[in-house]
Parts: structure tokens; sequence; C-alpha cells
């Protein structure tokens, strides 16, 4: 109440700063989320599209006969355009770490692209093993 007995009605200017205040900064902090987002929905999209290109690949070069798998050997494979970004392909293949490196061999495929003004690399393997018949 004032001081001549009436009620006080509305808000004070200072409130009225205050209020506008706090929904600047929120909407602030709102609009800046946006941004980051968008750029790690990309990331994760192009790395999901890089994953399944590798597994395209392993799944093609993994029916081929066993024997025309040359290890030591390195193939560089097709440029893939996806969605505006270029992925590199590069298939290696390799002796078996583990077990008889006759009957095993591992099949790796590695991607790049370049993102962001970064080069982003995935690999992905597949053990190979001959059928022995006895």
């Amino acid at each position: 109440m004032r001081p001549n007995g009436k009620k006080r009605r509305g808000i004070s200017i200072a409130e009225t700063l205050v209020g506008i205040f706090l929904v600047a900064l929120l909407l602030t902090a709102l609009f800046n989320l946006f941004p980051t987002t968008i750029v790690a929905n990309r990331q994760g999209s192009n790395r999901l599209r890089a994953v399944n290109l590798a597994h395209s690949t392993l799944s093609e070069w993994r029916v081929k006969p066993f024997d025309q798998l040359v290890v030591g050997s390195t193939q560089t494979l097709p440029v893939e355009s996806i969605g505006g970004v270029n992925f590199e392909r590069k298939l290696l293949i390799e002796p078996a770490k583990f077990g008889d490196p006759k009957n095993v061999k591992i099949l790796e495929v590695e991607v790049k692209w370049e993102a962001e003004n970064q080069v982003r690399t995935i690999t992905e393997d597949l053990w190979i093993h001959r059928l022995i018949e006895e």
C-alpha cells in the first residue's frame, strides 16, 4: 500500500527490465543450441554413411574366392559421393594376427572424408576363414 492508502497497481520499470533481460537470456541460450545441434547431426550422419559404405564394401569382397584375396595387397576403390561429401575408400588384405595365416585373412576397409575442414577416418575389418574340408 502507498502512504496515501491506495493499492499499488501494475509493475515497476525495474521489474519489467529484469523480465525482459531474463527472456532475452533464455532466447539467446536457446538459439545457440541450434547451430551446435546441426553440426553434431551432420557429423553423425557422415560417420554413419562412412560405416555403411565400409560394411557394404566388406560385403562385396567377402564373397570373392579365398585364394583371390592376396595378402599384403591394397586396393584404392572409387570415390563415393553421398550427400555432397566425397568418401575415399581403401581396402587392405592382411594376414591374420592369430591363427593359421594360410587359412585366415583380414579384410580392412578405411574410409576417409572431409567435413568442416577436418579429415575424418573410420576403419572396419572382417576376418575371413577358408573352409577346410576333411
